[in-house]
């Protein structure tokens, strides 16, 4: 019971929500996005950092990621993702490119979505590991602090080899950290 309880609130608190803005994706990329700090959120740290996509009947997909990278010129995010968990997204990538990106940081609850079309995808570098393991190993930590010893030892489970590193083109981006200012599109 006490299970089904936790699905039914993850599904009404995170999921409902999550599929309803699928289907506000914007297509098309901004033709310059310069970020301040402020509006790019943080991407070091304690992070979780999930990955959303759709199919063609706006059914969503969610895998968690371990690790993102922004380009120089602020026009493309790279998302590491495990591919154990990864196919049901690609299918939908293939089918349409539409991504979102979430990057929570764990300690200040900083929580920033990214939304763009997919560019690329291909097998992630050993520097992509590191960084994959340096979030995860974070996560870890910051998760006993808050949840205890065990939750701790169950983010350190997380399989993130191998992965695949998701380059896309940003098209929006969005203020997801609590508070009243959650949903507001900041690009």
């Amino acid at each position: 019971m006490i299970v089904c309880t936790i699905l039914k609130n993850f599904t009404s608190i995170f999921l409902e929500p999550l599929k309803r803005n699928l289907n506000l994706f914007f297509i098309g990329g901004l033709e310059s996005m310069s970020l301040t700090q402020e509006e790019m959120g943080d991407l070091v740290g304690p992070l979780s950092i999930s990955i959303a996509t759709r199919d063609a009947e706006l059914k969503p997909h969610f895998a968690r990621a371990f690790g993102v990278r922004i380009s120089e010129d602020q026009k493309f995010m790279t998302v590491m993702v495990p591919k154990v968990i990864f196919e049901p997204c690609l299918k939908d990538i293939d089918d349409n490119k539409l991504i979102a990106v979430t990057v929570a940081h764990m300690a200040n609850f900083k929580t920033r979505q990214y939304k763009g079309l997919v560019q690329e995808i291909k097998d992630c570098t050993e520097a992509d590991y590191e960084l994959m393991k340096s979030v995860r190993e974070s996560g870890a930590e910051n998760s006993a602090l808050f949840f205890g010893p065990k939750a701790g030892e169950g983010w350190n489970k997380y399989i993130i080899r191998p992965s695949v590193a998701v380059k896309f083109e940003l098209s929006e981006l969005f203020d997801q950290s609590p508070g009243i200012k959650a949903g507001e599109k900041l690009k």
